[in-house]
């Protein structure tokens, strides 16, 4: 009844982005766990609405593309190996047999050329670099298999000079079950302000959410581990992305008050970046009229686990 028939949308999207269209259709928050966006929006008629998703893939097989007839020449049969896909201002990025996490990528306007026939690297060059940043700083290392990927280190952003201190926050209230992405969650904030960071009390009513965004600054390359504790609150839960990867689950079966990193379980698993600004945003979610407690740590070349220092922390305007 909701939905008109006969619509296409050329939007690029991927599957992940079905589980927040289906929390969204069932009124219920979208986790901040997906990677997701809801399409409701684009199925509803108001793709004008629409928020854009991550589009964003990598795996490795050894074989051969297939002889597909619709297939162009020079696509079929071609060396697969390890390869990342991703999008960026509606333009795909391709890179096949990739064995050094700096090769460029192929770059095709698949709306225009979905065969694929024209690649137009050469003629965006400025593209390059962006794709290689999303494509490092959405993912993260996984049990199954060790890739190139894995010790690149994920680029600083440029912010303009308007950068200040501290962390935004914004307060939501409600009874969360989960830790929502506060961006698609569709009520107001009723209050805002900026904290030094997130090692405060958080003061507010008994059942709420707080969405804390901003930056840190990474002092120099190389490999960080991060570590989050939340209050002992009954329902206290976090969860923190850096850039758009998954950094800290402190949601799905975590114990409030208890500490958790970034490794992959028992597996050390550290974030390779590059010094200067990363992206940062933190969710949390209590049930209890105490005070909220978020205690963000960290570890790297020449730091020893310690609390994020304040002076890391600080919000601004992200540019091009």
């Amino acid at each position: 009844a909701r939905v008109p028939k006969g619509q296409i949308s050329l939007n690029p999207g991927q599957f992940h982005d079905w589980l927040a269209t289906l929390a969204d259709v069932a009124g219920v928050p979208v986790p901040a766990r997906s990677d997701g966006v809801s399409l409701l929006p684009t199925l509803t008629g108001h793709a004008d609405q629409q928020k854009p998703g991550i589009v964003y893939a990598e795996y490795n097989f050894a074989g051969k593309t297939p002889e597909y007839k619709d297939f162009l020449g020079e696509h079929k049969g071609a060396q697969r190996g390890q390869q990342q896909i991703v999008f960026v201002d509606g333009l795909k990025g391709l890179r096949m047999g990739v064995k050094d996490a700096d090769r460029d990528f192929m770059i095709f306007d698949t709306l225009n050329d979905p065969q694929e026939s024209r690649d137009l690297a050469s003629s965006r060059p400025e593209l390059q670099a962006r794709m290689k940043a999303a494509a490092l700083s959405n993912r993260r290392a996984s049990f199954s298999s060790k890739t190139v990927f894995d010790s690149a280190p994920v680029p600083a952003v440029d912010v303009k000079e308007t950068v200040s201190p501290g962390l935004q926050w914004s307060l939501y209230e409600g009874d969360f079950p989960w830790v929502p992405d506060f961006r698609q969650w569709k009520k107001p904030a009723s209050a805002h302000g900026v904290t030094p960071s997130p090692s405060v009390n958080m003061n507010g009513p008994a059942r709420r959410g707080v969405e804390l965004t901003g930056y840190v600054k990474v002092p120099e390359d190389g490999a960080y581990t991060f570590y989050l504790t939340t209050d002992e609150n009954k329902g206290s839960k976090a969860f923190v992305r850096l850039h758009g990867m998954e950094l800290i689950d402190a949601d799905k079966t975590y114990e409030p008050g208890a500490e958790v990193s970034s490794d992959l379980g028992d597996r050390k698993n550290p974030v390779y970046l590059k010094a200067g600004l990363h992206p940062i945003r933190i969710g949390y979610v209590g049930n209890s009229g105490a005070a909220s407690r978020l205690v963000l740590k960290w570890e790297g070349p020449g730091l020893p686990r310690q609390d994020i220092p304040a002076s890391a922390f600080s919000h601004g305007e992200e540019s091009r």
